[in-house]
């Protein structure tokens, strides 16, 4: 299933990266090892990204509640409180 536009095309393939290939996966096909290549290599980068957005929004989060500190027990939080009515 094409999701655009199926193409063919021909392409020069390191013969023995392609029995390498063979070995490894099971794969009965040439046509196969290419589409698999092609789902691991969508998917490795999806999952780069997805990581770098994450280390982002984690670094975004950090900065932002740097300056926050907590008070050692609860109850100095309720006597502050109370303090201050």
């Amino acid at each position: 299933m094409c999701m655009f536009v199926c193409m063919r095309t021909n392409i020069v393939l390191d013969d023995e990266l392609v029995r390498e290939a063979f070995a490894v996966t099971g794969l009965r096909s040439k046509k196969d090892l290419v589409h698999r290549a092609l789902q691991l290599l969508v998917q490795s980068e999806q999952e780069s990204r997805r990581r770098a957005r994450y280390d982002l929004s984690v670094s975004e989060l950090r900065r932002k509640t740097a300056a926050l500190t907590l008070r050692e027990r609860p109850h100095d939080i309720i006597r502050a409180d109370r303090d201050r009515r």
